[in-house]
C-alpha cells in the first residue's frame, strides 16, 4: 500500500487537487538517502523566525532536486521553479508543507501515540519502546534523533495510516520549542524521563528547563496521560492523569533492583501488582529508562507481561552509552 496518495498530499497542503499524480512510497528531505517512489521535500536551510533554533544550515534543498530525481523521486515539494519535470506541490514555505503533511498523518492514524522528552535517554527510550511494542502490534517510530522542528513532522509524515502505535522523540535547545511539537504529535501518552542541567545556556534556571519539558503536556487531550519520573515537580501542570516511576514506594511504578547472572533484575510494583523483568544493560539510569518505558506501556493499556519479557533482549542504541 502506498504511504500517500497524491491527492491526499495536495489536500493536506491546502492545494486544489486539480489533477492526479503518483502514489508516494515515502517522504525524504535528503537526496542521498532518498528511495525510489519518495516525495522529496526541498527544505530551505533557514527555518524562519517562528522557530527559535540554532540549527540553520547554508544548504537549500532546492539545489538538490535534480539529484532527487536521479535517485528515483516520484514527486517534489518545492517553493520555486526548479526546472524539474517531476510532479510538484508548490508552496510558499516547504517546512510549513512538511508540517501540514505531519498533521494529516497524525489525523488519519487511529492508533495511539507516545511522545518522549527529557534531558537524556530519549533515543534509548524510543528504541526500547519500539522494540517492545513491535512485538505486540504494528508500530512506527522516529529514527535517529529526529526530534526537532523538521525531524518531528518528517517522522509523522512517514507514519503508515494503519499503525497501531506511533513513538516520537520531542527535543529542544531553546525555550518554546517543545510545546508546538507536542501539539503536532498529539500524544495519548507523554513520557518525561528526567530534567537535568542540559541546555542551561538558553535558560535562566533548571526550573525553566523543567517548565519547558513539561510543556509536552500541551499536546495531551483530556484522556491523555503524563508518565514522569517521581522526582520531577509537577508544579504548574494542570493535567490530572499522571503516572510516576522511580525507586520509592510512593511511585506508581516502584522498583527494587538486584543483580542476577550478569543481568540487572528489576522487581516492579504497579498499583499493587507485582512484575519482574531483567535487563542486559546496567546502571540506575538504564533502569529508570526501562521503568519509564514500562510506565508508557501501562498507560497505553498494552501487554505488561509481554513488555517485561521483551526487556531482557534490549540493548543500548549505538552511540548511546556503548564503549
Amino acid at each position: 500500500m502506498a504511504l500517500w496518495r497524491w491527492r491526499e498530499l495536495l489536500v493536506a497542503c491546502g492545494v486544489e487537487p486539480a489533477s492526479n499524480g503518483p502514489d508516494i512510497a515515502g517522504i525524504s528531505i535528503d537526496s542521498r538517502s532518498l528511495k525510489t517512489g519518495d516525495l522529496f521535500v526541498a527544505l530551505s536551510g533557514d527555518p524562519g523566525p517562528r522557530f527559535s533554533t540554532s540549527s540553520t544550515i547554508a544548504r537549500d534543498g532546492h539545489d538538490f532536486v535534480q539529484d532527487a530525481q536521479s535517485a528515483g523521486a516520484a514527486g517534489i515539494l518545492v517553493s520555486r521553479d526548479t526546472g524539474c519535470a517531476l510532479p510538484e506541490i508548490r508552496l510558499e514555505n516547504t517546512l510549513d508543507g512538511l508540517w501540514h503533511v505531519g498533521v494529516a498523518a497524525r489525523d488519519r492514524m487511529q492508533g495511539k501515540v507516545i511522545g518522549i522528552t527529557g534531558s537524556s535517554g530519549k533515543t534509548t527510550a524510543r528504541s526500547w519502546l519500539e522494540n517492545i511494542l513491535t512485538q505486540q502490534a504494528m508500530t512506527h517510530a522516529s529514527t535517529g534523533s529526529f526530534n526537532n522542528h523538521w525531524g518531528v513532522p518528517l517522522s509523522l509524515a512517514r507514519m503508515p495510516r494503519d499503525s497501531d502505535y506511533g513513538i516520537f522523540e520531542i527535543g529542544m535547545n531553546n525555550p518554546g520549542e517543545i510545546g508546538p511539537l507536542s501539539e503536532l504529535v498529539k500524544a495519548n501518552v507523554a513520557l518525561l524521563l528526567n530534567v537535568l542541567p542540559a541546555h542551561l545556556q538558553s535558560f535562566d534556571s533548571l526550573d525553566a528547563v523543567r517548565q519547558e519539558k513539561l510543556s509536552i503536556t500541551r499536546g495531551l487531550d483530556d484522556d491523555g496521560i503524563l508518565v514522569a519520573h517521581e522526582d520531577i515537580s509537577l508544579e504548574g501542570v494542570s493535567h490530572k492523569k499522571v503516572i510516576t516511576f522511580g525507586f520509592s514506594p510512593s511511585a506508581t511504578l516502584s522498583a527494587v533492583v538486584s543483580s542476577a547472572a550478569n543481568q540487572t533484575q528489576v522487581q516492579v510494583t504497579i498499583d499493587g501488582s507485582q512484575h519482574l523483568f531483567r535487563l542486559a544493560v546496567g546502571g540506575a539510569h538504564r533502569v529508570l529508562t526501562s521503568l519509564g518505558c514500562l510506565g508508557a506501556v501501562y498507560a497505553l493499556g498494552a501487554d505488561l507481561e509481554g513488555a517485561c519479557e521483551a526487556m531482557a533482549s534490549l540493548e543500548a542504541p549505538s552511540g548511546r552509552g556503548n564503549l
